[in-house]
């Protein structure tokens, strides 16, 4: 999807990449997810030659709804999810970095801001491979912008997989 991809109304959606000689990615959404009003999404990648995501986007919105996505296999990295931001108001996320043979595996990274003010969260790092990183939650700032987490109510429950630098969440903010 260009712009946008709504799942609402008790939707059910299920995304799921083939092996890649580059890129496997389960949703790619250049602009903006919207989930609510009790939709369920799942999204996974496969093994890739570079990179693997269950989902590529800008902005994350959830609200009433379940979203679930799994990295596959990268030569270089694993992501479940990759955004921008995301924002749970209530719902339930899942992600699951995948095995990445030579670069990090990454749960949720969210290159601004991740905000929970309802709902539920985990996320979990897979295996990342030489002197890379193993993360469940990352976020921060890209480009000198501002990013991090805030949770303002709900459950954020974050690990890591195995790796040279293992975290369950690194956040600027």
């Amino acid at each position: 999807a260009n712009d946008l991809f709504t799942a609402c109304n008790g939707a059910i959606v299920t995304a799921s990449a083939g092996s890649a000689s580059q890129r496997s990615c389960g949703i790619y959404v250049y602009d903006t997810l919207n989930i609510s009003d009790g939709a369920t999404v799942t999204a996974s990648g496969d093994n890739a030659g570079a990179d693997s995501y269950g989902i590529r986007t800008t902005d994350i919105f959830i609200d009433g709804g379940s979203f679930e996505a799994t990295g596959g296999e990268g030569t270089y990295q694993s992501h479940g999810i990759w955004a921008q931001s995301l924002n749970l108001t209530d719902g339930e996320v899942t992600a699951t970095g995948g095995a990445a043979a030579s670069g990090p595996s990454v749960g949720i990274q969210i290159n601004g801001w991740m905000t929970v003010s309802g709902g539920t969260v985990t996320a979990t790092g897979g295996s990342a491979g030489g002197e890379n990183d193993s993360i469940g939650i990352k976020a921060g700032a890209v480009n000198g912008d501002d990013g991090g987490i805030e949770v303002e109510g709900g459950t954020v429950t974050a690990h890591s997989g195995t790796g040279a630098y293992t975290y369950g969440i690194q956040a600027d903010n």
